[in-house]
């Protein structure tokens, strides 16, 4: 007779930078039944973080530390033309947006406290217009 039971969800933690690839999880299930024992390998996918532009220069958004306990910080350089109302903003997977700043200048970095997100993985966009310039992916341990 086979059984389903119902496990609470798994959740990644890489303990040092992690931009995609491939990762094996070993799993272990006990039960008054009996055990079980599975193995199984989680693809990611890889994670951009430069766009490139007409002349080929690339704009880049760097994020340290990620995974990200307290503060984190954003150190970005942008090379698209005619930027206007640059911002810089972080999406839950739910598309709420948790943070929003106005980006002065086309290259630096901003400090961003996100002790209060809850441990999971966001998304991070440098917009200009309503255009995304960049994304990535910020994971608050």
């Amino acid at each position: 007779m086979i059984r389903s039971f119902r496990l609470n969800p798994l959740r990644f933690t890489p303990q040092s930078p992690f931009s995609g690839g491939n990762l094996l999880i070993n799993m272990d299930a006990s039960h008054r039944e009996g055990n079980c024992i599975t193995q199984t390998e989680v693809k990611f996918p890889e994670v951009q973080i430069e766009n490139e532009n007409r002349e080929g220069e690339k704009s880049t958004l760097t994020i340290s530390p990620n995974p990200v306990d307290q503060k984190a910080t954003f150190t970005y350089e942008l090379f698209e033309k005619d930027l206007q109302q640059v911002q810089l903003e972080i999406y839950d997977l739910n598309g709420l947006r948790m943070y929003h700043s106005v980006l002065k200048n086309t290259n630096g970095s901003i400090e961003v406290e996100v002790s209060h997100f809850k441990p999971t993985q966001y998304i991070v966009l440098i917009k200009s217009n309503g255009k995304i310039l960049i994304q990535n992916y910020l994971i608050k341990k």
